[in-house]
C-alpha cells in the first residue's frame, strides 16, 4: 500500500473506533423492542403427545411448529445388557458414524448424512424415575431433517444402526485411539468429575453404567481393547458382535 492509502485506512479505523465507543442516543435506545411481564404467558405450555405402538415399539409423536424441520430420536433400553458387555456401548457410540456399513464406506455415509440431515448424534441417559427412584438407562440416537427428506433420513439411520461394518480392524483401532486421546484431554480438564463418578459407581446403578461406558473404568477398557485389536482380534470382534446383535439394537422402528 502507498502511504496515502495507509493514512486513509488509519483515518477510517479511528472513525470506526470512535463510533463504536460512543454511547447510543436516547432516541436510538427507544427504538429497541422491549418485553414486559404482561407479555409473557403465565401458564406453562403443555405439549400434547400422541402415543402409539408400531411392531411392539413405543412411538411418541409431538405435533409442534418447527419450520418444516422434523426432529426424531430412537431410544434403546440398555438396562438388561450384561455388565461385561456394557463398555462396548462406548465403542459402539464412537463407531456408529465412523466405521461405514456393509455396502458403504464411512466417507459415503458422512456425505449422505451431510446432504440429507442436520447431523446424527448419540447420547446415553442413565437416571432414576421421579416417583419410585427406579434406575433407568437408555441410549438415544438423534437426528433432524427437512420434512421432504424424512424417508431418506430414516433409511440412513437404519443403515448405520443395522448394517455397521465391524470387520475393519485398522479403522476401528484408529477410532479408539482418537477416543482415548479425547478422554485423556477431558480427564486433565475435569479429573474431579471422573473421580467422583468412579467413587459413586459401587453404590449407584446409574453411576456404574456411566463409569463403564464413559468413565475411568471405560478408559482402562479402551486401552485394553486397543492392545487386543493387535494381539487378540478374534476376542474383540466376538464380544463386540455379541453386544451389537442384542435384540434392542436390531429392532429399529420402521
Amino acid at each position: 500500500l502507498k502511504s496515502k492509502q495507509i493514512e486513509n485506512l488509519i483515518t477510517i479505523t479511528q472513525k470506526l473506533q470512535k463510533w463504536q465507543s460512543s454511547p447510543d442516543s436516547a432516541k436510538d435506545i427507544a427504538t429497541l423492542p422491549r418485553l414486559k411481564l404482561k407479555d409473557l404467558e403465565r401458564k406453562t405450555r403443555i405439549i400434547k403427545s400422541k402415543v402409539n405402538r408400531t411392531n411392539n415399539q413405543l412411538v411418541i409423536k409431538n405435533d409442534i411448529e418447527t419450520n418444516d424441520i422434523a426432529y426424531f430420536d430412537i431410544g434403546f433400553d440398555i438396562f438388561n445388557i450384561p455388565i461385561r458387555l456394557l463398555p462396548y456401548l462406548g465403542i459402539f457410540s464412537s463407531c456408529l458414524l465412523k466405521m461405514g456399513t456393509k455396502n458403504k464406506s464411512y466417507q459415503d455415509i458422512a456425505s449422505l448424512i451431510e446432504r440429507n440431515t442436520g447431523g446424527i448424534s448419540s447420547a446415553l441417559y442413565a437416571t432414576h424415575e421421579i416417583k419410585n427412584l427406579t434406575p433407568r438407562a437408555k441410549f438415544f440416537i438423534s437426528t433432524k431433517t427437512l420434512l421432504p427428506k424424512i424417508s431418506r433420513a430414516t433409511d440412513i439411520l437404519k443403515e448405520v444402526i443395522l448394517e455397521i461394518n465391524l470387520t475393519d480392524k485398522k479403522r476401528l483401532k484408529q477410532i479408539l485411539l482418537e477416543q482415548k486421546a479425547k478422554i485423556e484431554s477431558a480427564i486433565i480438564d475435569s479429573g474431579h468429575s471422573y473421580a467422583l463418578n468412579n467413587a459413586l459407581a459401587p453404590i449407584s446403578t446409574t453411576r456404574r453404567i456411566k463409569e463403564l461406558t464413559s468413565g475411568l473404568s471405560y478408559y482402562k477398557f479402551l486401552k485394553q481393547s486397543i492392545n487386543a485389536i493387535d494381539n487378540n482380534w478374534p476376542k474383540i470382534k466376538k464380544e463386540f458382535t455379541e453386544f451389537y446383535v442384542r435384540p434392542q439394537f436390531q429392532n429399529v422402528p420402521p
